[in-house]
């Protein structure tokens, strides 16, 4: 593979690992409205892991922060400041992180 072929291949894959991210962050807005609807701190608390993960990889550590925010509120019960951390969470996503991975796409 010639070093043109390798950095048109990494490109690609990093392109598609961004796009796999955004879906997850998008997927998991969804599922945060849902869980506090019913109240399902257990798997608010397992998207919030998910998302705490993948947002330091991706360098948004604003996410990552927000995420381990929201899994300890949930772990000390403080259920209505779960709810604040939350809401917090996807208002930066929707505000920060997608429209910075969509510019990149362009």
């Amino acid at each position: 593979m010639s070093n043109l072929d390798k950095e048109i291949s990494d490109k690609i894959f990093l392109k598609d690992l961004k796009n796999e991210f955004l879906k997850s962050v998008n997927q998991s807005i969804i599922d945060f409205k849902i869980f506090l609807k019913t109240n399902d701190y257990e798997n608010i608390r397992k998207t919030a892991h998910n998302l705490k993960g993948l947002s330091g990889i991706f360098g948004f550590e604003k996410g990552s922060e927000l995420s381990k925010k929201v899994q300890i509120s949930i772990d000390l019960k403080k259920y209505p400041e779960t709810k604040l951390y939350v809401a917090e969470l996807i208002e930066y996503f929707q505000k920060d992180v997608i429209p910075e991975l969509n510019m990149e796409e362009k």
